[in-house]
């Protein structure tokens, strides 16, 4: 049963938590489903954040993603032998070296939107519009207090 009141508690946490896994399955399923590409989520959300930036660096995706810089440049190096991204020249300092798409990886992270796109479309015409513009506040909050509390960590 959901807590009333504004007070914390445990089973506040094991229902977040127990949610938080039953997403994960779900996007784990669909993955294994319909696999369109050989990639993993930190290099599909590499993708997306590098189109959305339409370029970023090592040390912006470090951030952006929450994830050690080793991780990011295996990630980034395998992109870049697969062709979805290129490094480019910084302006000004030798040192920076963004990262941008190809053609080939906007090809790529396109159809990954497809696919993406449609099963969550899927999933939310089963929900009234009321209920989804709940989910899509409580998950934009919960996603930024996650992040908020492991920057203080």
């Amino acid at each position: 049963m959901p807590n009333t009141t504004n007070k914390l508690n445990n089973n506040d946490c094991h229902l977040i938590r127990e949610a938080t896994r039953k997403l994960v399955r779900e996007f784990d399923v669909f993955r294994n489903i319909r696999p369109s590409h050989n990639l993993s989520l930190s290099q599909s959300h590499a993708l997306i954040e590098i189109k959305k930036y339409n370029r970023m660096t090592l040390g912006e995706l470090t951030e952006l993603l929450g994830l050690n810089k080793s991780s990011i440049s295996r990630i980034l190096s395998s992109l870049k032998s697969s062709a979805y991204i290129k490094q480019l020249p910084h302006p000004t300092d030798s040192r920076v070296k963004p990262f941008s798409l190809t053609s080939k990886g906007e090809k790529l992270l396109q159809k990954i939107n497809i696919e993406a796109n449609k099963r969550v479309h899927n999933a939310l015409a089963i929900i009234d519009i009321k209920s989804r513009n709940k989910i899509i506040a409580g998950l934009n909050i919960y996603a930024d207090a996650l992040r908020q509390s492991r920057l203080k960590a």
